[in-house]
């Protein structure tokens, strides 16, 4: 069978994701628990599935870029850093369909396929420990077992794949200069709220984009909601996204309705609820406290907590 097998329910879709959740949990340890094999929550394995859509009948990815804006502890940073270690090591490039019509993967380096090269790019040294911190922490559980089990060398500055030539995992920020022409596989950029011209992460996202396209690979985002009119990276992602360009990803969880100052705090607790989901670990009442603190402007409130755009006015 030369193409997939079709659909079984309404909404269904053919994508590696499924085989990625599985690699994830067999391979990872919870960064909570390190006695338990990772467990993403129903939310972020649905958006597993997404990010690793594929069209049904070329078996290419369906998005070639994407961005996950959501609310500041919802676990933007372990989720993508889960993800860039299974382009790095794990099955993250379609290798056909099987003789049920179903999706089966294959690593980055193998065959005539390019070594994995994976970035992980923020605006400064500092912002790049969000997600390259996860990624390591990921790999150095259990003693460094998880790292050795995978194949992965740690050098001082970059990982590699031992039985990968030229195969390399590195954090990189907008600071260190051009970098046009490397052979990246899978970027992922993160807080691109951030990300301005005057800052260079405009330049950065454009170069990473052109360097992946090359290599038919991807970039990935993470954000919290940005200030509108600064024009940073998220801001015209979201707004490439509103404007449907072909194979732009974007997902953000919203409020039903913007909060405002004199909401009661159930009110506020009903629309923090939706806007952190699954993320049990985040303690809404103790968001309470911080969003009522008069320290706390209200338009950082709605961004960070309520994964709300503003335009960066103060507390009404």
């Amino acid at each position: 069978m030369k193409h997939w097998r079709g659909p079984t329910y309404e909404g269904e879709y053919p994508t590696l994701g499924y085989e990625v959740l599985d690699w994830l949990s067999a391979h990872l340890q919870s960064p909570a628990d390190e006695s338990q094999r990772l467990k993403l929550t129903d939310e972020q394995a649905l958006l597993v599935l997404a990010w690793y859509r594929l069209d049904p009948t070329s078996g290419r990815f369906v998005h070639r870029r994407g961005a996950l804006e959501m609310a500041k502890g919802w676990g933007k940073s372990p989720h993508d850093a889960a993800l860039a270690i299974a382009d790095f090591a794990g099955p993250a490039l379609f290798d056909g369909w099987d003789s049920d019509g179903e999706p089966v993967a294959r690593p980055w380096g193998r065959g005539d396929d390019p070594a994995p090269w994976v970035q992980v790019a923020a605006n400064s040294e500092d912002q790049s420990e969000n997600t390259y911190g996860s990624i390591f922490a990921y790999l150095t559980a259990g003693d460094g077992k998880v790292g050795d089990n995978l194949g992965i060398d740690f050098g001082r500055t970059r990982l590699y794949l031992k039985d990968v030539p030229g195969s390399k995992l590195e954090p990189v920020t907008a600071s260190a200069g051009s970098r046009e022409g490397q052979r990246v596989t899978f970027a992922v950029l993160d807080e691109t709220h951030l990300w301005t011209k005057r800052s260079r992460g405009v330049q950065l996202a454009n170069t990473l984009r052109r360097n992946v396209a090359k290599m038919s690979g991807r970039t990935l985002e993470t954000t919290n909601a940005p200030i509108l009119g600064e024009q940073s990276v998220a801001e015209m992602t979201g707004k490439a996204a509103e404007e449907h360009e072909p194979g732009v990803w974007f997902h953000a969880t919203r409020p039903l309705r913007e909060p405002v100052p004199d909401w009661p705090d159930e009110e506020m607790l009903e629309e923090l609820d939706r806007v952190y989901g699954d993320s049990y670990w985040v303690d809404r009442r103790r968001l309470l406290r911080e969003i009522h603190d008069p320290s706390t402007e209200w338009t950082d409130a709605l961004r960070f907590y309520f994964n709300t755009r503003t335009t960066g006015a103060g507390r009404a």
